[in-house]
């Protein structure tokens, strides 16, 4: 309990306990308040001054309890911009502008706003693909990873994303955010010698890197990629690659392309 929150009359029936010679802190235990506020309270009277509580300095403080623990209860969440959280406030009768709100979050909280991290899903079954692959590939020297032959597709996202600027998060940490897991379609190869069409099925040559057989075709497990007339023209054009399967799905931290 602060002290502005003690009353002149608990404050008064301290004095009168502790005048009929009980021990400061057997009041403090019987009242429930702390040692250092009875013996404030004696000191005050016996120096002769009021029981009541000064008038406070500075303007008073526009937040209440309530709205701080709104606010509080706001860090880490989606949709709780300052403005919403400015509204909500007001139509619960505590008006606050945003800006005291960000001000609350920033200087009393420690917070900030973040915008939320983009990852691929991992499942467990998709950890356990990738230490096998790892593990498969534990002795792989340098020379055998230069003559990979590396390849990615065009994602197209399968929902409008929000405006990056808006979905933002105010926490404490950027460790407290929770990540967007991507939303997507893989529809084409951008390795230039392939592509398939979406009805036909065939597939379309347009130019081939010189001696491909020297080399090793990465692929993932995109559809693309997987498909039975790929795999089938990969075989004629170039044998050497990693069939389906064997790359490990939402791998991209090893793929180059991917961390350019």
């Amino acid at each position: 309990m602060n002290v502005g929150d003690h009353g002149v009359e608990l404050r008064s029936k301290a004095i009168g306990m502790l005048e009929g010679g009980i021990t400061q802190k057997e009041v403090a235990t019987r009242l429930n308040v702390g040692v250092i506020s009875v013996r404030r309270w004696w000191s005050q009277h016996k120096c002769g001054e009021t029981m009541k509580t000064k008038p406070r300095s500075g303007r008073p403080q526009i937040l209440k309890r309530v709205s701080r623990i709104v606010i509080k209860k706001s860090l880490g969440k989606r949709r709780q911009s300052t403005r919403k959280l400015s509204r909500r406030l007001s139509i619960r009768g505590n008006p606050i502008s945003h800006m005291t709100i960000q001000r609350h979050l920033a200087q009393r909280l420690d917070a900030r706003p973040y915008k939320r991290p983009k990852w691929p899903k991992i499942t467990q079954k998709i950890k356990e693909n990738r230490l096998k692959f790892a593990r498969d590939h534990e002795n792989w020297s340098f020379e055998d990873w230069n003559n990979v032959f590396w390849s990615d597709e065009s994602p197209f996202e399968l929902f409008h994303p929000p405006n990056r600027q808006n979905d933002r998060v105010w926490a404490i940490g950027s460790q407290n955010i929770e990540p967007i897991f991507r939303n997507e379609i893989l529809k084409k190869t951008c390795l230039d010698a392939i592509a398939r069409k979406a009805k036909k099925g065939s597939v379309i040559e347009r130019s081939m890197l010189e001696n491909m057989s020297e080399f090793l075709f990465m692929q993932d497990g995109a559809l693309v990629h997987t498909a039975n007339v790929t795999q089938q023209w990969r075989s004629e054009k170039f044998p050497p690659f990693w069939k389906k399967g064997e790359w490990p799905v939402n791998f991209p931290d090893l793929n180059p392309i991917e961390n350019h």
